[in-house]
């Protein structure tokens, strides 16, 4: 990864980085056991749309283990063939999922709280649409207040 382009003289990380504008993370590199291992664990969360996956779906269930004609037992790594490719790229999108970050939360287009009143004279939040109670309306005010103290805002 760390590789410098030959044409750019950058690595392949500080491409991405300009390109994206993201920062990418390095996950651990996992056997390819314990990669098979990730795919049957990822493997009953996944949705597949038929039409555009069905040449993975192909590879996925072609993809098996070597058979040892002269020791009548199996090998220890599949059989590398046309499945190989597809079922391993399947196997490095599970490895890594379960490194994969949530999206971040939208960040409110405000930094005060807002309060809204309904056509009944109700009077509630507008992040959350919470009732107001005046204690709740002052305990969120000192607490702004403290975390902008503190400069976390």
């Amino acid at each position: 990864m760390q590789v410098k382009s030959k044409g750019k003289g950058k690595s392949r990380m500080e491409q991405f980085r300009e390109a994206t504008h993201r920062h990418p993370m390095i996950v651990p590199a996992l056997s390819l056991d314990e990669g098979i291992a990730a795919v049957r664990a990822f493997l009953p969360t996944c949705e597949f749309d038929v039409g555009p996956c069905v040449e993975g779906l192909k590879a996925l269930r072609a993809y098996r283990k070597e058979w040892n004609e002269d020791l009548g037992t199996w090998r220890d790594r599949p059989r590398h063939d046309w499945s190989s490719h597809g079922a391993d790229a399947f196997r490095v999108l599970a490895s890594r999922y379960r490194y994969a970050e949530p999206p971040a939360a939208p960040k409110p287009k405000h930094d005060r709280e807002v309060l809204m009143v309904d056509q009944s004279g109700r009077l509630y939040y507008a992040d959350d649409g919470g009732a107001v109670d005046f204690r709740d309306v002052v305990r969120r005010h000192c607490e702004r207040k403290e975390r902008e103290r503190r400069g976390d805002m």
